[in-house]
């Protein structure tokens, strides 16, 4: 059925095809559920009719099977008939038949008539004698009675279905055209003369006094939403008239800022920019808008580093693959000059899921960055000044603060009055040894000299890590002495020293204890050190246990360690005795080191 304005057709013609077709889908609905209703009650009719039957039969076999059989045994002929006339009489009996072998003894009914069902029931006589046959007893059952019977119940339960069926569905038809359609029919009048130019036509579906229910919600939605309408149409009459003064202040301000702007038409492979855009590429509106391929024009003038990954975003864009693009380009103009741009590219139309038209947005920035060039590369040599400077300043700082160092050590040995001591020390140990060497020649006194001599107590300083330089030695001494250390020191600790002294006294102590320990047997007990570093010293504590090490205090080689640790370090190297260990004690200034 074609569409039709509501206003030129007739009431009764447009509620005439709403009410047939409610009135049709109503009576087919209902005449289908009628149908399955009425088979469901006609199957449990025939059900219970078929079940009557078989209990007719049964109650045959057990009341009558007995009395004909006594009746046939005592010839009793009008017993027998009234027997046979009361089994007629059962509901679907239509021929009852007595025989025996093959002789008809007694019938009752028509023998030709269909028969549905039929049943058999022997007759045997048991007396004391034994058991003897006297025949067979012959029921056909017919279900044409109860094919009538249902017929009959089956028309009038559609007849009256029917009638209930028509009856509703004329009711609801005059209920739907009160209650729906004739509203309907309002609210289609309302909407053909409703327009833009007369928004203030109300819809009225309702009488005063009726009730309110869905279609009046609906009317009352309609409403408002005309009241909203009429207030967007008043927002959108002020939109229009700041729109056109934006687009006039927009205009000037692109002017004033120098904005390039360019649309290009993929459809028609064409520019149409303004004289910004082409100006800053080095040309001009004509020339732009006539080029053939503009877009591979503008995609040749891209140049520098980043030029082949740029112009391959670009043709990403063109194919779809992306919506915006922005980025910093540099192009060449027509004089062959380098210049900088920040340029974006946004697609603004699609056609059959493909860009068609795209907006190009440029800013000349060529100005800006070679100062921001120049800017960089004096701040660059600024920065490079300041360090050299700096790094100068803190070179002639170290070595000032090194020399400082030095003197204050110098000073602080010479003020010592304990340096004379520890010379008178060292001279004795000499002279004893000298002694010992020409009676007895002891070799590793005379190798113990040697390596006094070769130090250098006041030059040769150097940096020197303490941290690490201890933990190198005590890795050696372990694999060599057996030493277990705990150490107790920072990661690193920067003084100006000779390695070979420190190396010297503690290599002494340790091989004036492995040459007594030579002389014990048995399992040995290793050595162990602790090293703490405290605010302004260091200290160290060297356990041995008094069965396998020994160090005699007034040993040459303790006696040159603790003057060699007074002379050159202040420090203090004692021993003492503890239960049945041997504790040496050295404590050392830092700021002698």
């Amino acid at each position: 059925m074609a569409d039709t304005p509501a206003s030129e057709i007739p009431a009764s013609d447009v509620i005439a095809p709403i009410g047939r077709r409610l009135l049709y889908s109503l009576l087919s609905t209902s005449s289908l559920i009628a149908l399955l209703s009425s088979a469901v009650m006609l199957w449990t009719d025939y059900r219970q009719g078929v079940a009557d039957y078989d209990k007719a039969l049964q109650q045959i076999r057990s009341s009558y099977q007995d009395s004909i059989t006594y009746s046939l045994w005592n010839f009793d002929k009008r017993q027998l008939e009234t027997l046979l006339q009361g089994v007629s009489i059962f509901p679907g009996v239509v021929y009852v038949q007595l025989d025996h072998d093959g002789t008809v003894l007694h019938s009752i009914g028509d023998l030709y008539r269909k028969s549905d069902q039929r049943l058999v029931i022997p007759l045997q006589y048991q007396n004391v004698t034994g058991t003897t046959e006297l025949g067979t007893l012959r029921v056909s059952q017919s279900y044409e009675v109860l094919y009538d019977t249902l017929t009959g119940r089956a028309a009038d339960i559609l007849i009256s279905q029917f009638l209930l069926i028509f009856s509703v569905a004329v009711m609801l038809l005059l209920i739907v055209h009160r209650l729906i359609a004739r509203r309907l029919q309002r609210m289609a009048d309302w909407a053909s003369t409703f327009s833009l130019e007369n928004p203030d036509l109300e819809l009225q579906v309702d009488r005063p006094g009726d009730p309110r229910d869905e279609l009046s919600y609906v009317a009352a939605a309609i409403n408002d939403m005309r009241t909203t309408l009429q207030e967007d149409l008043r927002l959108r009459e002020q939109e229009y008239d700041q729109r056109k003064q934006l687009q006039h202040q927009l205009a000037m301000a692109v002017d004033n800022a120098a904005l390039g702007f360019c649309r290009y038409d993929l459809s028609q492979d064409a520019f149409y920019c303004n004289n910004h855009f082409a100006t800053q590429i080095g040309s001009n509106e004509p020339d732009i808008e006539n080029l053939r391929q503009p877009m591979e024009f503008f995609l040749s003038c891209i140049t520098g580093p980043e030029a082949e990954r740029q112009v391959e975003r670009i043709r990403q864009l063109l194919q779809g693959h992306q919506v915006r693009l922005h980025d910093s380009f540099r192009m060449l103009d027509k004089q062959q000059k380098e210049r900088f741009f920040d340029i974006s590219l946004q697609v603004i139309r699609y056609q059959d899921n493909r860009p068609e038209q795209v907006l190009i947005c440029i800013i000349d920035r060529s100005k800006e960055l070679k100062a921001r060039e120049q800017l960089q590369q004096m701040r660059q040599q600024l920065e490079q000044e300041v360090v050299r400077q700096t790094h100068e300043l803190h070179e002639s700082n170290q070595e000032l603060q090194r020399q400082l160092n030095d003197q204050q050590r110098e000073v602080q040995r010479l003020r010592s009055g304990r340096q004379p001591h520890y010379m008178q020390t060292i001279c004795a140990l000499i002279a004893n040894d000298i002694q010992q060497w020409q009676s007895i020649h002891q070799l590793p006194a005379v190798q113990q000299w040697q390596e006094f001599f070769a130090l250098d107590l006041y030059q040769n300083r150097t940096s020197l890590d303490l941290c690490a330089w201890l933990r190198q030695q005590f890795e050696q001494w372990q694999n060599d002495y057996g030493l277990q250390a705990d150490l107790h020191i920072p990661f690193s600790l920067l003084v100006q020293e000779n390695p070979a002294i420190p190396q010297f006294i503690l290599r002494t102590l340790l091989l004036s204890a492995a040459q007594n320990k030579e002389q014990n047997s048995g399992n040995l007990v290793p050595l162990s050190l602790h090293v703490w570093v405290r605010e302004d010293h260091l200290e160290a504590r060297l356990t041995l246990p008094d069965t396998h090490w020994t160090v005699a205090p007034d040993a040459h080689a303790f006696r040159l360690c603790q003057a060699l640790c007074g002379l050159r370090y202040d420090a203090e190297l004692s021993h003492r005795q503890q239960e049945q260990q041997q504790i040496i004690h050295l404590i050392l200034p830092l700021a002698s080191a």
